[in-house]
């Protein structure tokens, strides 16, 4: 290609291309600023500065190419940055005028780059009255970042100016070979490993609540909040991170990391953000694209003060900004093979302390004044920008339209600031005890139409689960469920696939249940108490395709099967497997089926949604809820759909969960030793079982919580349950 100069691409843009092959024409990653310029403009001199920039940075000069796929960074030998020019100034309405210049603000700041044809960057400028111009200049993030814009609009001043400027030694392309070389090997290897332990285990998806569910191709349509912080408040933001020897990044971060928190209810939370990439002096003055995001990870279990938040945010960065030279996409190559265009990998929320003017610049006898701009877009579900000045900050909230409207931002952004607000003022107050924005409790359960939100939560639950043969963390029995899935994918179980689910009670039974969920399928309760010939009419009528079973129910399966094939959950092997995420499904997609009692005929398949569970599940979290400190008791069998609420609920809401065998849910004496044992608070029974817990010496007092459903309450039971200290619900 005579004229240009071909390198390979940089990691970060190699990102960046792959984002834009996948929805091509987005202004997604345009980086646009606009400066009001007041005073003796010369055009010509500004046109001279801007094709000196071009001759002097390769990055803009640069394209990127793919050549059989591979994309390269095409650098043109030469270059210049024609402006584009807008005259008003014959415009006599000044309103309109006004409302003129800022459509073509607008426009050029949204107008989408071609990476391959070029060129990534442009400017306009735009003249509203003699001395009174708008100077809009707009690159793509491909080919510079923050520190760049610093640099071009320095070295425009000077050369606007008339200065001669020192050539450069290093451009962009040599950095993307040098980091090509850099980083392989054992190298590669060595920045992985701590990342890998570091983000193995955090959870894949932030369960926020919004207005929609998920879709499965999440677009980048976006829109801003704003809101002010005085300040006082700031100041003492301010005096509360020295006193935890932390930065104003970190106390701001922590603010955020609590909210999310408090709006998931997940007590592990992942923000990205961005650092400066140029980890080596010699990187400072170059042209383009080094910025880099890291995860981080803050555990917000053990219900701690928001000072004590702010030292984990604190420790958690210092120990992500030292190990901060491994880029992104190298971590999401590794850590997300299993790519989703329902939502970004990893992070799904971004934080940046940064300013949201655009940098300074000098040019003589002009008074400069300028602003970052929007563009319509979100990089994520949600970014919270924070700019902090004498007067207090700015928070500016950039969310995805496709989850989100703008009364659900706004709120979110009002619960931004008033826990900044709570928490300068009472630093040592519990985080869970923080002021949020009025009417935040009701959006603080899963999404209603969403069940990859409920398996996110699982997935983070602090919760643990006893059964007859020990206990487990939900952590680990989402661990195997994900890994079950992946089994279960490859043989072929997707959206509205049945699975039948042959095994005993217990925790086994939960992870196949909720990998079956994983993998987008549903299931089918195969009761091993159940007869038979019953079991095999619910096989045929739910079409089930494939049977899970436990080593104790494997002869059952195996009869009910006939050519299906039959998997066990018992499988030592499953250890090995790669945990997969799960998969995203439509809110109508099929959950599972149970069928009727057959009392007035052949018994009859129920079909029931992702959408109904999720939309139970938040109800149930909202009222009547459980506590952290609660233990609930799961005693009903799977072939009945409340046991889908008993297992469920608890970990969401973080309660402990305790399943009962068969013969615990059975035998009144049994269940009530089970009940003292575990120190349960909580139960759902039906009045006949609520009946025979009191033939056994009376209901413990210490299960505090109880639920009744399936019957109608007699009222003379009802008082009883009802006793000094407890709480009694009729389901």
């Amino acid at each position: 290609m005579s004229g240009t100069t071909r390198y390979p691409v940089s990691f970060g843009q190699q990102r960046l291309w792959f984002l834009d092959q996948l929805a091509p024409g987005e202004p997604t990653f345009n980086m646009p600023y606009a400066l009001r310029l007041e005073g003796p403009l010369d055009g010509a001199a500004l046109q001279r500065a801007l094709d000196a920039l071009a001759q002097r940075h390769g990055a803009l000069r640069t394209r990127l190419v793919a050549f059989d796929g591979v994309p390269e960074q095409v650098v043109a030998d030469t270059g210049a940055m024609p402006i584009e020019h807008v005259d008003l100034s014959a415009e006599p309405d000044e309103a309109r005028r006004t409302r003129r210049a800022e459509q073509l603000t607008a426009r050029c700041a949204a107008r989408p780059f071609d990476l391959a044809a070029g060129p990534l960057a442009r400017a306009l400028l735009i003249r509203l009255a003699p001395g009174e111009h708008t100077f809009v200049f707009v690159m793509h993030h491909a080919v510079g970042d923050g520190r760049t814009l610093e640099i071009l609009f320095d070295e425009l001043a000077r050369l606007y100016r008339g200065e001669t400027l020192p050539d450069n030694w290093m451009d962009y392309g040599d950095f993307a070979v040098w980091q090509r070389d850099r980083l392989q090997g054992d190298e590669l290897e060595r920045q992985l490993a701590y990342w890998r332990d570091h983000l193995r285990t955090a959870p894949r998806v932030l369960s926020l609540p919004g207005d929609r569910p998920r879709p499965a191709h999440q677009t980048s349509r976006g829109a801003v909040a704003v809101a002010a912080l005085d300040a006082p408040t700031a100041d003492a933001l301010v005096r509360t991170a020295h006193a935890a020897n932390a930065t104003q990044f970190m106390v701001y971060l922590a603010g955020f990391v609590a909210v999310l928190s408090r709006y998931t209810r997940q007590t592990d939370i992942v923000v990205g953000t961005a650092v400066s990439g140029r980890t080596h002096v010699e990187l400072d003055p170059v042209v383009g694209m080094f910025t880099n995001t890291l995860a981080l990870r803050t555990p917000v279990s053990g219900d701690p003060t928001f000072a004590e938040l702010l030292v984990r945010v604190r420790d958690g960065t210092a120990e992500a900004l030292s190990h901060q030279e491994l880029p992104f996409e190298k971590l999401v190559e590794d850590l997300a093979p299993d790519r989703s265009l329902a939502q970004a990998p990893l992070i799904q929320a971004q934080f940046a302390h940064q300013s949201l003017s655009s940098p300074p610049l000098d040019l003589p006898g002009i008074a400069a004044s300028g602003r970052a701009l929007t563009t319509g877009t979100a990089k994520l579900d949600v970014t919270l920008y924070v700019d902090t000045t004498r007067d207090g900050a700015t928070l500016v909230l950039e969310y995805s339209t496709d989850l989100f409207d703008a009364p659900w931002a706004q709120r979110f952004l009002r619960s931004v600031r008033q826990l900044y607000e709570h928490a300068a003022q009472a630093p040592d107050t519990s985080v869970a005890d923080l002021r949020l924005a009025a009417g935040t409790t009701a959006v603080t359960g899963p999404r209603p139409t969403d069940t990859l939100d409920v398996l996110g939560a699982l997935r983070v639950s602090a919760s643990q689960v006893i059964d007859a043969t020990g206990t487990a963390t939900m952590a680990e029995i989402c661990d195997r469920a994900a890994r079950l899935a992946r089994v279960l994918a490859e043989r072929g179980v997707g959206p509205d696939t049945t699975v039948g689910l042959c095994v005993g009670r217990g925790i086994s039974m939960l992870s196949a249940m909720l990998a079956v969920w994983w993998a987008g399928g549903a299931y089918v309760p195969l009761d091993p108490d159940f007869p038979e010939a019953r079991l095999a009419a619910m096989t045929a009528g739910a079409d089930v395709r494939l049977i899970l079973c436990d080593a104790g129910q494997s002869a059952t399966a195996r009869r009910l099967a006939g050519d299906r094939a039959v998997l066990s959950i018992d499988d030592p092997a499953l250890g090995a497997v790669e945990p997969m995420d799960p998969v995203p499904v439509p809110e109508q997609a099929l959950a599972y089926t149970v069928f009727t009692s057959g009392s007035t005929g052949r018994p009859k398949g129920v079909a029931v949604t992702r959408g109904a569970v999720a939309n139970l599940l938040a109800a149930f979290r909202r009222a009547p809820g459980l506590a952290a400190r609660d233990r609930f008791v799961a005693v009903t069998t799977l072939s009945f759909d409340i046991a889908v609420l008993e297992l469920l609920l608890p970990p969401l809401c973080g309660a402990g969960l305790v399943i009962a065998t068969v013969a615990d849910a059975r035998e009144p004496d049994r269940l009530r030793s089970l009940i003292e044992r575990t120190a349960a608070t909580a139960m759902q029974a039906t009045p006949q079982t609520w009946r025979l817990l009191e033939s056994a010496g009376g209901i413990p007092q210490q299960l505090r919580t109880r639920w009744c459903g399936g019957e109608a309450l007699p009222r003379d039971l009802a008082e009883r349950l009802a006793a000094p200290g407890a709480e009694l619900w009729n389901l």
